[in-house]
């Protein structure tokens, strides 16, 4: 069938929500920094849950192209699965990798020696990054359904879904302290409100997947 000529509307009405999604993830890092300055060693928690921030996504940064990706291959469900099974096989060493940091004397080396971080804020930006794996899997979910999203034109979800990250980071932000302390409330919030996006943006985009 012939295609209808592409209107400049199409593309403002593809190309607005992802703006405002940008300009809302954004606020996502901030809000937790403005919770960590209210913290009893707002210092310490500031240094090491941006130490850990840093450290994690400069070394999982391959998570960030796996929605290109996924709009580049995937045609069905099989696809689906193969492209997850591939970022899981790439993201395998960066992984091992963090777990080691945040899990053995490596952490000092990283932190210590590489940030000059002080031996508590070592020890909150190692726990914290054990805490950042954990968005690992959500991260692969999200980019499968932002990739069907975008094909399939529905990109508002996506906007959407950066609100309810937002609304599930301040909550989580809000009821963490009663299990944990500094640094690691800002990251457990973070893996929390990714959760919570990558569930709401999947259960919209699934529908599209043939």
């Amino acid at each position: 069938a012939e295609r209808s000529p592409l209107a400049l509307s199409d593309c403002y009405w593809f190309f607005g929500p992802l703006v405002l999604m940008v300009e809302l993830n954004m606020m996502s890092k901030s809000v937790i920094h403005a919770f960590l300055a209210r913290s009893d060693n707002p210092s310490t928690a500031l240094a090491a849950f941006n130490a850990a921030f840093t450290f994690y996504f400069a070394i999982t940064a391959a998570s960030e192209v796996t929605t290109a990706l996924c709009l580049s291959f995937m045609k069905s469900r099989a696809d689906s699965l193969r492209l997850s099974g591939f970022a899981a096989v790439v993201l395998a060493l960066p992984i091992a990798i963090a777990l080691a940091v945040a899990f053995t004397p490596a952490g000092g080396i990283v932190f210590g020696g590489w940030f000059g971080l002080g031996a508590q804020a070592q020890a909150e930006a190692s726990a914290s990054v054990g805490l950042l794996v954990i968005s690992a899997p959500f991260l692969i979910v999200r980019a499968n359904a932002f990739a069907l999203l975008m094909m399939a034109r529905r990109t508002i979800i996506m906007t959407l879904s950066t609100l309810v990250r937002l609304l599930s980071l301040t909550v989580s932000l809000a009821l963490l302290p009663i299990w944990l302390q500094g640094a690691a409330i800002g990251a457990a919030a973070l893996v929390s409100c990714m959760a919570c996006e990558s569930v709401f943006s999947w259960a919209f985009a699934w529908p599209h997947l043939r």
